[in-house]
């Protein structure tokens, strides 16, 4: 499972700039890079909870009946539990946020006339 995380990572990190450097203004990594994290969000949380009822299986589940393998299915129920609680606390504080300040999705898209652009050269082979 962690060389899993490990990897994902690794992949996920590398993938980035790809993404990023194919954008040619500032607008677009920000609309890419939100797309991105739009995109990740729902599969983190479905992961995480996956591993809460991965664990809740392996608790119950117990066909060993040793304590070290109710602990690691404790452990994973635990870890899930933790991850759900910060994503959909954060996610609750950036609704509080939105309606606290009246900020609509529509209005969170930068326009392009309200930010400084920076053009890129394109490069010719």
């Amino acid at each position: 499972m962690k060389n899993f995380i490990k990897v994902s990572s690794i992949a996920a990190l590398l993938a980035l700039p790809v993404s990023v450097f194919a954008a040619q203004t500032l607008t677009q990594v920000f609309t890419t890079v939100g797309e991105l994290i739009g995109t990740l969000t729902p599969i983190i949380v479905a992961l995480a909870l996956m591993a809460f009822f991965w664990g809740l299986a392996m608790y119950v589940l117990n066909f060993s009946g040793e304590d070290k393998d109710k602990k690691k299915g404790r452990d994973m129920m635990v870890y899930g539990l933790l991850v759900l609680f910060v994503m959909v606390s954060v996610w609750g504080i950036v609704n509080i946020l939105q309606q606290t300040f009246s900020i609509n999705d529509s209005d969170s898209r930068l326009q392009g006339s309200d930010i400084p652009r920076v053009d890129v050269p394109q490069v010719q082979p």
